[in-house]
């Protein structure tokens, strides 16, 4: 299985406007509550009027909690359980206790975690 690139989310998350983003069911957009050096707010996504349904509402909502602070945050939290599975592996390697087929799956879990599932 493959998933997401999270170096470049990462990257993309750290370029994003910084700060909470809310969700106007009023106006039907995602505020990034930004402000430029010049005074201008940066609004984030907007929909026409005419365009503001239910799913609208439901996207916008997403998007908002998707805040750039939230997406480094679940970024981080995975580089975390990432080394508390590596570091589980090399405990159940150290102790050398292997049950048939234990050690195969310690490797390919230890190729998940470092994104090479299916390599040889």
């Amino acid at each position: 299985m493959t998933g997401p690139d999270l170096s470049k989310l990462r990257a993309l998350a750290e370029a994003a406007m910084p700060g909470e983003w809310l969700y106007s069911e009023v106006r039907g957009q995602v505020d990034t509550s930004q402000f430029a050096l010049d005074g201008t707010l940066y609004d984030g996504v907007s929909w026409q009027p005419e365009q503001v349904d239910e799913r609208t509402h439901a996207q916008g909502r997403f998007i908002a909690a998707c805040s750039p602070s939230t997406v480094l945050a679940l970024l981080d939290e995975i580089k975390r359980l990432k080394s508390l599975c590596r570091e589980a592996c090399d405990i159940a390697c150290l102790q050398n206790s292997f049950y048939p087929g234990e050690a195969e799956l310690i490797d390919a879990i230890r190729s998940e975690i470092d994104g090479k599932a299916g390599e040889k």
